[in-house]
């Protein structure tokens, strides 16, 4: 009966069994047993607190992986948008209920997104701006939890460069029994075998013991404190005009954060489960999990790619396992009660250390000297700006530069294709080469072979740099034999150097083996109007006899 119910719902295929069940149950369960530690970090750092990333996961989590679908996807609270709710707190919304109405925003914005059938250009993000956000996030994590590492307080919110200010006086006033905590849960973290870790997770591990560390052996360090456990409380949204409008441009950044995570991390897991996911159904439920969220005062998440992939490595392969996950979690949090409140900080310190070096990936940073110059450049560029300034500043920028960089490569790959060359008058008189005043060397005819395909800028460039060559030549020969595909405006600068042939200079142009194709959409814009129709030739062999005819007149 559970299994037709699952089938209804979700719409999943016949061939769901019981060996499918057990997988999913021991993989969602897993995975709600690492997103603990998780979400209770992500939530103390995002200053809405531990509960509240809880109510995250479960209902993003949830709704993500009813109407979602991707096998096995968990998800709840990550560090990009944890990073940027906390900016939201402090910087774009003047109360919690403000907080929470962008928070609901970026869900509809995520809904569109899916109805209008935008999940596919996720895909487009290049490789190096994505691993640059994570650079930099990470990095950002790493040097934050510094200070609960020492037992100082953090503020949300706060900056880079006050956190690297208030090193001086954490490190002066430095809580021992905090550092000590913090210790040693890095070291269970770090240490934790990786056979036991599909059974157990290392991070509830570490948290289990750093938290006992702190219960019994040093009490002084600072705990999270008072944290009451119930159901939600209803968030009403704030439906004022200058709110709404104001609302609109973090709900897009949180919505657009939110989704890339959700998909990026979709297409890591396809391989591991044989399904594909459907980005688009993926990006609505998602937002629905958002604005259920949102509306009960929940922390915004994406899809955990540690968590899916151990649910994955554990069995689960159908999203029965976020759906057990989100049911584990809601009777984790009913069941730990006040417990949570002797959590100290500094243990989220040693896991969240942990989670930021990871995600920083120290072992890439190594090889980007390795790398191509622009795609170090556009990572370590991405990584600056996420860390110092914001994460959609970084994704701007580094998606501009990625492109300009992209541009100039395919540039100088279509101009190496391109040959500009003179042809001798022996070639096209063959016979004069016995009259006493012939000259073999001389070469009144030039050839510009066209290979490849031909972007505005590559054939910018050709003008600019051909356009002289061509100049000393009485006759030049276009040869598009081997010319693949070129855009609009990269013919109307190809019709831009004819006409300064024909038209300013006087000469003669010649254009040969064009195909069917190319020569009908170059003919509709118009580009040879200036070139008669007797100079048109099938190939090479036929514009030299063209060429020759030209010349003798």
């Amino acid at each position: 009966m559970i299994i037709r119910s699952v089938r209804r719902i979700t719409g999943w295929q016949p061939s769901y069994g019981v060996a499918n069940l057990k997988g999913d149950l021991f993989g969602g369960v897993v995975s709600a047993v690492m997103m603990v530690p998780v979400a209770l970090g992500f939530g103390a750092l995002s200053g809405l607190g531990p509960v509240a990333a809880f109510y995250g996961a479960i209902a993003v989590g949830f709704f993500t992986a009813t109407l979602g679908g991707a096998a096995p996807m968990i998800s709840g609270p990550s560090a990009l948008i944890t990073i940027f709710t906390a900016v939201i707190i402090s910087s774009y919304a003047d109360s919690l209920a403000e907080a929470f109405t962008i928070v609901m925003m970026a869900g509809l914005i995520q809904i569109a997104f899916g109805l209008l059938r935008l999940g596919r250009f996720a895909n487009w993000l290049p490789f190096s701006v994505v691993r640059g956000v994570f650079v930099g996030v990470g990095g950002y994590i790493f040097i934050t939890q510094t200070l609960w590492f020492l037992g100082s307080p953090i503020e949300p919110g706060i900056g880079l460069f006050d956190i690297i200010a208030s090193w001086p006086n954490a490190v002066l006033n430095v809580n021992i029994h905090a550092l000590a905590v913090a210790v040693i849960t890095l070291a269970v973290f770090i240490s934790w075998p990786d056979r036991l870790h599909r059974f157990v997770p290392d991070a509830l591990v570490a948290l289990i013991v750093g938290a006992l560390a702190g219960l019994f052996l040093f009490d002084s360090a600072p705990r999270l404190g008072d944290t009451p456990i119930g159901l939600p409380e209803f968030q009403i949204p704030v439906f004022h005009s200058q709110v709404l409008i104001d609302a609109i441009q973090p709900a897009l950044i949180l919505a657009f954060l939110s989704s890339m995570y959700n998909l990026l991390t979709a297409l890591i897991i396809d391989p591991l489960t044989g399904r594909t996911h459907q980005p688009n159904r993926e990006l609505v439920g998602l937002g629905i999990g958002n604005i259920v969220t949102g509306a009960f005062g929940g922390l915004p998440g994406a899809a955990s790619a540690p968590c899916s992939l151990l649910a994955a490595r554990a069995g689960g392969r159908s999203a029965v396992t976020g759906m057990v996950c989100a049911g584990v979690l809601l009777a984790i949090l009913f069941g730990l009660g006040r417990a949570i409140s002797y959590i100290p900080h500094a243990a989220f310190a040693g896991i969240l250390i942990k989670v930021g070096w990871d995600m920083m990936d120290v072992r890439f940073l190594r090889r980007i000297p390795k790398l191509s110059p622009d795609i170090g450049l556009v990572t370590l560029l991405t990584a600056l700006l996420s860390l110092v300034f914001d994460v959609i500043s970084a994704i701007a920028v580094g998606f501009i530069v990625s492109g300009m960089a992209n541009a100039l490569r395919f540039q100088s790959q279509q101009l190496n294709q391109t040959i500009s060359t003179p042809l001798l008058d022996m070639i096209l008189f063959p016979d004069a080469a016995d009259d006493p005043d012939f000259d073999p060397f001389r070469a009144r005819v030039g050839l510009l072979s066209l290979r490849g395909s031909y972007s505005i800028a590559s054939a910018r460039e050709i003008v600019r740099v051909i356009s002289p060559d061509l100049a000393d030549h009485e006759v030049v020969i276009f040869d598009f034999s081997e010319t693949s595909g070129m855009d609009d405006s990269a013919a109307m600068a190809v019709e831009d150097l004819i006409n300064s042939i024909v038209r300013d200079q006087d000469k003669a142009c010649i254009i040969s083996g064009l195909s069917d194709q190319l020569e009908e959409n170059l003919s509709a814009l118009g580009i040879f109007d200036n070139v008669p129709g007797e100079d048109f030739a099938k190939d090479m062999d036929e514009a030299k006899v063209i060429a020759a005819r030209i010349l003798e007149e």
